[in-house]
């Protein structure tokens, strides 16, 4: 949902909205878990849901379809972080839940890359003309797969809380 909100919105505000993420992980953990926060938890939301909603609201770029899947992109991250935690919890450890995880994620992308990107790859990019464009997508392939196995790492050794600050720094 990120990558489709950049074609509205710049990164810089994408990021910023993304920024979002510990704030619906810490609400969906409390809502739909009942888990317990200790209040400091909550009130260090403030200062991040109050950066957030200045931003939008000066945005000279703001755009309301690129910002709403932007919010909906965080969402999704903070619910994947959640359920993650919780299969890791069980039985699957980070290696495993990308094997299982990568197949249905890419089958649900297939659709919206080929609506939203379908077009512009093909009509600019010629694999086998461009030998380095090829070697740049199977390098961000690559560390994509790593930083997914870090990301289900640091979301095995603490709670769901604060990987998306981790899933941040990255």
């Amino acid at each position: 949902m990120g990558n489709i909100s950049l074609k509205t919105i710049p990164v810089s505000f994408m990021q910023t909205v993304k920024s979002s993420v510990p704030a619906f992980t810490v609400l969906m953990e409390t809502f739909f878990l009942r888990r317990k926060h200790d209040t400091l938890v909550y009130f260090s939301l403030i200062p991040i849901v109050g950066g957030i909603m200045f931003a939008t609201r000066t945005e000279v770029n703001f755009e309301i379809v690129g910002f709403a899947t932007a919010v909906m992109g965080s969402i999704c991250t903070s619910l994947q972080t959640i359920i993650s935690s919780m299969v890791m919890t069980q039985r699957l450890n980070a290696v495993n839940l990308t094997y299982y995880m990568a197949p249905p994620s890419f089958l649900m992308m297939l659709p919206l890359c080929y609506y939203y990107e379908y077009n512009e790859l093909v009509s600019k990019w010629d694999p086998f003309a461009d030998t380095n464009s090829t070697l740049v997508l199977l390098l961000s392939g690559c560390i994509a797969f790593l930083l997914n196995i870090s990301t289900f790492y640091a979301i095995a050794n603490t709670s769901p809380s604060p990987s998306p600050s981790l899933e941040t720094l990255r």
